[in-house]
């Protein structure tokens, strides 16, 4: 039972040394992917759906930062509606990745006290379900720090994960800004490399048993 535990644990390692930053949309200069160097995938730009009527989405201001438009009077946006902002991220590697978090900044235009801006965040890999990830919410102007978990989600090799995001008010809140939208995870070892690891391991521990006898 030590030696599988040292196997276990060392392959555990292996995966954590592997999280990464995989891709950034942080808005300086245009909307589009930057993929983290060392990482074998491609991403699309965050782009807008549906951007007229009600909870619409406007482009880029100031920082090209992206925002609700003012017209935004939706309190209760929720996946399936016609209009939100999406992005994917494409793995063009011959590995899995696992899908560990998302983090973004955000914050809330107009409004005031409690008011907030809501973001619900889906995702989807390849043409399968749609499904809901994690919500969020701002109830200032300046922008703070968001995001959750994403359940640890395994993209394999060739597939597209699509991420769709639904935005609702409370009050007087007019809309709300997004930018440096993070897309982290960790890249799955090869089986021949967690085999040579868990050979280390069962060496490293038979030779402790040895001095032991």
């Amino acid at each position: 039972m030590r030696f599988f535990g040292l196997i276990l644990a060392v392959v555990a390692m292996a995966q954590s040394a592997n999280a990464a930053l995989l891709s950034t949309w942080n808005f300086d200069s245009n909307a589009d992917a930057v993929v983290s160097a060392g990482v074998a995938g491609t991403g699309t730009a965050f782009t807008n759906v549906g951007t007229a009527g009600s909870n619409g989405i406007n482009g880029a201001i100031s920082s090209q930062r992206w925002a609700t438009a003012t017209n935004v009077t939706n309190t209760s946006a929720a996946a399936g509606d016609s209009k939100y902002n999406t992005f994917s991220f494409t793995n063009t590697g011959s590995n899995p990745y696992v899908l560990t978090d998302m983090a973004f900044d955000l914050g809330r235009v107009g409004g005031s006290g409690t008011n907030v801006i809501r973001v619900l965040v889906t995702q989807q890999i390849g043409t399968g379900s749609e499904d809901e990830v994690f919500s969020v919410t701002a109830n200032s102007g300046t922008l703070s720090s968001k995001g959750d978990s994403l359940v640890n989600t395994l993209l394999s090799p060739g597939e597209t994960v699509t991420y769709r995001f639904y935005y609702s008010r409370s009050g007087s809140t007019s809309g709300g800004l997004i930018d440096n939208i993070m897309l982290n995870g960790e890249l799955v070892p090869e089986p021949a490399s967690m085999a040579i690891f868990g050979l280390l391991g069962v060496g490293a521990a038979a030779r402790r048993f040895r001095r032991k006898k």
